[in-house]
């Protein structure tokens, strides 16, 4: 089995990531979630 070790993501949600920029973060982090789980 697969040692686990902590990630930590360091995500920008000022008011220049409103709108597009922040649904293209939540994408990424979720295909990055989907990854790290497979």
């Amino acid at each position: 089995m697969a040692r686990k070790l902590p990630v930590y993501l360091l995500l920008d949600t000022s008011g220049s990531m409103s709108g597009e920029p922040i649904e293209q973060v939540k994408t990424g982090v979720q295909m990055l979630l989907s990854a790290l789980r497979a």
